[in-house]
């Protein structure tokens, strides 16, 4: 039986435990050795960088003994693993074992490229990458990555209240071309990139639709628009990774001109570089009651007054997890996320919100 160590033990005491599970700051670290068989749920074991790094150190050493060739990434695997797959391809068959959704995107762009088949299997089956790729239109084809991405992948946040299959047909309708072929031209400019993120923003979320949202007694927060500056750093998050994908290179760009930041376990996404709360919006709150939580940044950011629904005027606030919608006279009935109070936002005299 797997026995836990208790957290807080020195790092010395650590180094000799031979026990197969071990709690560290709260996350499950597992020794792995070849004679062993973990019954931990794949999801769960991997959540953790140190059990992939012990993963990957054991089949490393266990290929090489095979004298099985394999190549080890520092970085993310995907682009290497289909540039491979895609150069055996010239010369014979391949099946590629993996169960990324990208992996797949990935070889049905690029495997009009090859002479042989190529096939993805997984734990659900096998599949013929070149039937998906006939199955597709021309148009979905060439707009597949970019939809992938701008839809939710690895590194991309999934939007909100909106499916990918529905997002899909809709970018392929052909109402955003021009938009959509930004994402795709590997020498675009930021400034270009952040422009059409929001107009793609701006098509998904219509402003008709909008409206009978915020006029809803009960408002959804993941299925509000995102606020402009967390719709720029989405859109360049997204044409960075559309980009990688493109040139199977990962991190073809420097990630930190796009939407990224280094923190304590590697690169953050940045949420938003908009002010916390403009000063205009600051003096719609009640000095009797403290926006207790503008002191913590990754709970609230506020960002715009919305128009006006009825006879009130909308104030929206950004958050890396949510978004929360207020009136000028009270809190609408909105789902919250993290433990804190909303605060009643009261119109004081002489302000036109």
């Amino acid at each position: 039986m797997n026995k836990v160590n208790k957290a807080g033990f020195s790092k010395t005491s650590l180094k000799e435990l031979t026990d197969p599970l071990v709690v560290d700051g709260g996350w499950l670290l597992y020794m792995i050795r070849p004679d062993m068989i973990h019954l931990t749920p794949r999801e769960k074991f991997m959540d953790n960088t140190h059990n992939k790094s012990e993963l990957i150190h054991l089949l490393s050493s266990t290929f090489r003994k095979h004298q099985i060739t394999m190549e080890q990434r520092d970085n993310d695997a995907d682009t290497s693993i289909v540039r491979a797959a895609l150069a055996a391809a010239a010369d014979d068959s391949v099946e590629v074992r993996a169960e990324d959704a990208d992996v797949l995107v990935m070889l049905v762009h690029h495997s009009s490229s090859t002479n042989h088949p190529l096939f993805l299997t997984t734990s659900k089956g096998s599949y013929d990458v070149r039937r998906i790729q006939e199955a597709l239109s021309e148009r979905q084809r060439h707009y597949l990555l970019f939809c992938h991405t701008f839809t939710g992948c690895d590194t991309v946040s999934a939007t909100g209240g909106h499916g990918k299959r529905t997002l899909f047909d809709r970018f392929c309708a052909g109402d955003i071309d021009e938009h959509m072929d930004i994402f795709l031209d590997v020498h675009a400019t930021k400034n270009a990139v952040i422009r059409a993120g929001i107009a793609i923003f701006q098509h998904i979320y219509r402003y008709n639709m909008f409206s009978r949202k915020a006029a809803a007694r009960l408002i959804k927060p993941e299925t509000l628009p995102p606020t402009e500056g967390a719709a720029a750093q989405y859109s360049l998050h997204a044409y960075l990774q559309t980009r990688d994908w493109m040139l199977l290179q990962s991190m073809s760009l420097d990630p930190s001109d796009y939407g990224w930041m280094v923190g304590v376990h590697g690169y953050e996404p940045v949420p938003t570089l908009d002010p916390m709360a403009p000063e205009e919006l600051l003096r719609l709150a009640s000095t009797q009651r403290r926006l207790t939580f503008l002191s913590n940044p990754s709970l609230a950011v506020f960002s715009f007054l919305g128009p006006t629904v009825g006879s009130r005027r909308l104030l929206f606030a950004h958050s890396p997890r949510a978004q929360y919608c207020w009136t000028t006279s009270t809190v609408m009935k909105v789902k919250c996320y993290g433990h804190f109070t909303l605060p009643v936002m009261r119109e004081q005299a002489g302000d036109d919100a």
